[in-house]
């Protein structure tokens, strides 16, 4: 069976099985499914309905322009309290992005920018 292609006609675009997708974003395949449940992430099912298939993304994956660090990680480069960053990020000082589960993640090179001086955290208005 090799390549999934498009099931529903139309361009013949090359769709991911969930093992793939899942390598993709670095979480488990039932993790994908429950996305998918949740209507967070796009799939088609197959005819006989029993398998999901998920098309390519369009956009860059978070992370493919550097590592993404944890709120955790983040706090020991600065050295507070992981709540501080959190708090930082909920007051758009400190720019995150956020994952299909709902958790912060921060760009390494935004980090290491305001470690080094060239970036600098936004004040609060």
């Amino acid at each position: 069976m090799g390549d999934s292609t498009a099931l529903e006609g139309g361009p013949a675009e090359r769709l991911l099985l969930t093992g793939e997708v899942a390598a993709i974003y670095g979480v488990d395949p039932k993790t994908v499914t429950r996305w998918a449940k949740a209507g967070k992430l796009a799939c088609i099912r197959t005819p006989g309905g029993q398998h999901r298939r998920y098309p390519q993304p369009e956009a860059p994956l978070p992370g493919q322009d550097g590592p993404l660090l944890t709120a955790g990680e983040v706090a020991a480069m600065f050295r507070v309290d992981p709540k501080t960053v959190g708090r930082w990020a909920r007051q758009e000082r400190l720019p995150c992005i956020r994952t299909l589960g709902g958790h912060r993640r921060f760009r390494e090179t935004d980090v290491r920018a305001l470690i080094d001086g060239s970036l600098t955290l936004r004040d609060e208005e």
